[in-house]
């Protein structure tokens, strides 16, 4: 699979998972949507880091902050509140004890 093949992979991924997580919202399920809207971001990074990299084999971790930062993202202090915020919610799907 070519670099761009992999990217547009994880893109139309995401957009599912966005998919996902926009009916769980609507179904109530709010910690759930959440998880997978972690999930889009974190699949758009990992996007992102492959670009930036030009390396098909991103890390395997699911901190949004660390992934941009490996793939030379400047983020406003604003940017940075956001994804700090958004990265507890993938321990919270993954995790009982998280909450």
């Amino acid at each position: 699979m070519t670099e761009q093949e992999y990217i547009t992979m994880l893109i139309k991924q995401s957009e599912d998972d966005l998919g996902a997580s926009e009916a769980l919202a609507n179904a109530g399920y709010f910690a759930h949507s959440l998880f997978w809207a972690h999930l889009v971001l974190e699949k758009l990074c990992k996007a992102l880091w492959i670009h930036r990299n030009h390396n098909l084999h991103y890390p395997y971790i699911h901190n949004l902050l660390r992934l941009l930062k490996e793939s030379n993202q400047t983020l406003t202090n604003e940017q940075i509140e956001f994804f700090a915020e958004m990265n507890q919610f993938q321990s919270h799907g993954r995790y009982i004890d998280a909450f």
